[in-house]
């Protein structure tokens, strides 16, 4: 299985993880960690509720 998107804690935020990232074809998501602010468009993923790390138990809108 090959990932494509990853979301993770702003704090692992670095050069070289991006350049990893971007060498393996995976776009990182950080948290608002980073100092940046939360995209108006995008609903972030304290939002959800997820089981094991796998599965999305609720969202906003209950759109799953």
């Amino acid at each position: 299985m090959k990932i494509t998107d990853l979301y993770v804690d702003g704090g692992y935020y670095s050069e070289e993880v991006e350049l990893k990232a971007q060498d393996s074809g995976t776009t990182v998501y950080y948290t608002d960690m980073t100092g940046k602010k939360p995209a108006s468009n995008k609903i972030p993923l304290t939002s959800f509720t997820i089981k094991d790390n796998k599965i999305i138990v609720s969202c906003p809108d209950c759109i799953i």
